[in-house]
């Protein structure tokens, strides 16, 4: 079922999810982006990364560049554009901290970068080349495109635990968490409207996600104050941004690219 579908005629439905949801959910997704810039500049000031993990900004990179293939072939500028956007600033972000990161860091994030980035591009060129059929390719690039999105789930798993071991949501950032959860809920919607549940489903996880990060909020509170600011790490599908504290856990945000 589409959109033509689901409005049965209606312009002004057809105006809302066509164009309204998916262009605010861009915008929160480019909002959303930007949101490890604090993070990363403060690592560029001290000239170190501490405990700040650089392994989520290359996973980002590879995140945000797997939707913008989809997005080629679905032809959606709604997916392509924020998707476009998190890609040169994950890329940045890794790029800045590279230098600055201890050299153990800096093997695994140039490995996940590369690695997961061959891979994505690989695959785009074995099926533009061998001529594949539109709609296999569709399947082929959102199975990969969720396939990478599954790497980024395992990380609010563990920050979400060391909140319910610790009783303290102070790992946790509310404002973050809540902006999650209207990005992915305006995703959902939109790739319910499309009947495309390659974006559907991973931004219906993530909202599942940022619910439950909420309810871990309200369960513990802040037993002490976070001082860096640093959020939980919540993927959706349009492409992570990551933050993180002064802990070894990591954490941040995901962009959806749809």
């Amino acid at each position: 079922m589409g959109i033509s579908e689901t409005c049965s005629g209606s312009t002004a439905c057809t105006i809302v999810l066509q164009y309204v949801i998916p262009s605010l959910g861009a915008i929160a997704s480019c909002c959303l982006c930007i949101s490890p810039l604090p993070t990363v500049n403060r690592c560029v000031l001290d000239r170190k990364t501490g405990s700040t993990n650089t392994l989520p900004y290359a996973l980002c990179a590879a995140n945000s560049l797997v939707w913008i293939t989809y997005s080629w072939y679905i032809k959606d500028y709604f997916v392509f554009s924020p998707n476009v956007f998190g890609y040169l600033a994950s890329l940045y972000f890794t790029l800045v901290l590279l230098p600055i990161s201890p050299p153990e860091k800096q093997g695994t994030t140039i490995k996940a970068l590369l690695g997961l980035s061959g891979f994505v591009l690989i695959s785009v060129g074995v099926l533009v080349i061998a001529d594949v059929e539109r709609e296999t390719g569709l399947v082929v690039m959102g199975v990969i495109a969720n396939l990478v999105l599954i790497i980024f789930y395992a990380s609010p798993l563990a920050v979400c635990w060391k909140v319910i071991k610790e009783r303290d949501s102070s790992a946790l950032d509310a404002l973050l968490t809540l902006a999650t959860a209207i990005n992915c809920i305006l995703w959902s919607a939109y790739g319910i409207a499309l009947g495309n549940y390659f974006i559907a489903v991973p931004n219906g996880l993530g909202l599942v996600f940022s619910l439950f990060q909420g309810f871990l909020i309200w369960r513990y509170g802040r037993a002490k104050q976070d001082v860096e600011g640093g959020g939980a790490y919540t993927p959706a599908a349009s492409g992570l941004l990551p933050r993180a504290d002064d802990d070894d856990s990591v954490k941040g945000e995901m962009l959806q690219a749809k």
